[in-house]
């Protein structure tokens, strides 16, 4: 039984359809830019069924980057394993 999930926050904003012709760049190099977006993703684990605020997102994110990734958030590349229990 799983007691904690993983939250994710990844922000990004896009300004027109992802089929417009003015994205057909950005839509073909999705995998560079994919790699790109780890600097705007936090992870982090919460206890099953919780779902975290936009804020704490926002704080999660604003710490990986003060910090580096550390248990309290982290990134794809650089993981924690959950807290016990």
């Amino acid at each position: 039984m799983s007691f904690h999930h993983v939250a994710q926050v990844n922000v990004s904003r896009l300004l027109e359809p992802l089929d417009s012709e003015r994205l057909a760049g950005f839509v073909a190099a999705l995998d560079p830019v994919n790699g790109r977006a780890e600097a705007h993703t936090a992870l982090w684990w919460v206890p099953a069924g919780t779902v975290p605020t936009v804020s704490e997102a926002a704080a999660r994110l604003e710490h990986l980057r003060s910090h580096g990734p550390i248990a309290h958030a982290f990134t794809f590349g650089h993981s924690f394993p959950p807290p016990a229990g």
